[in-house]
């Protein structure tokens, strides 16, 4: 495929605009060990589905698998279209508790009403994350998929691990880090944390 300067360059501009970093440090992965919490999430076979349809553009048809009836953590990742069993993105890691108005089922469908109508009125206590997570819908709305782990324990140890999830794989999108030690590591060499 033999492209203009122009739309090389319209390429490269996108591309630039698209960038995301990622942070792979094994030092910071040890200082993690391997927990109860991990062995929750390690022994847990994750829930994974396409976001959306092809066809449709609609929410997948999977989503509504997903329990009411538990809180857990979510992944949103950007899968290659050609190889995406072995090239995938770690983009978000989330929390959903379980409470009267909040559960993981709830959580993925309220993103994808957001993703259809950003005026969507979602809980966000990040307006900037808010903006990253649209961009993340707007770059690759075809290519994203979810992992979820449904978990039966309390709000505070789905919080727990969260963190530690967050903090010790730091991706892209998840721009506050909740460990005060690695976020100050991190942000004195480069990392945002807004």
């Amino acid at each position: 495929m033999s492209r203009t300067n122009n739309q090389l360059f319209d390429l490269g501009r996108e591309y630039k605009c698209d960038l995301e970093n990622f942070n792979l440090c094994d030092s910071i992965w040890q200082l993690f060990e391997c927990d109860d919490d991990w062995d929750l999430i390690r022994n847990s076979e994750p829930i994974s589905f396409k976001f959306v349809n092809d066809d449709t553009g609609e929410l997948h048809d999977d989503a509504n698998l997903i329990p009411k009836t538990r809180g857990g953590i979510y992944i949103f990742l950007v899968k290659h279209p050609c190889f995406g069993k072995h090239v995938k993105y770690m983009m978000y890691i989330g929390k959903a508790e379980k409470s009267q108005s909040q559960n993981i089922h709830k959580r993925i469908h309220d993103y994808y009403a957001y993703c259809k109508d950003e005026n969507y009125a979602m809980e966000w206590e990040d307006k900037n994350l808010r903006m990253r997570v649209l961009g993340l819908f707007r770059n690759y709305l075809k290519n994203i998929y979810i992992e979820y782990y449904p978990l039966a324990c309390s709000n505070e140890r789905i919080a727990d691990i969260e963190s530690k999830l967050i903090c010790s794989i730091l991706p892209p999108i998840n721009k506050q880090i909740p460990c005060p030690e690695i976020r100050k590591a991190t942000t004195v060499f480069g990392r945002s944390s807004t």
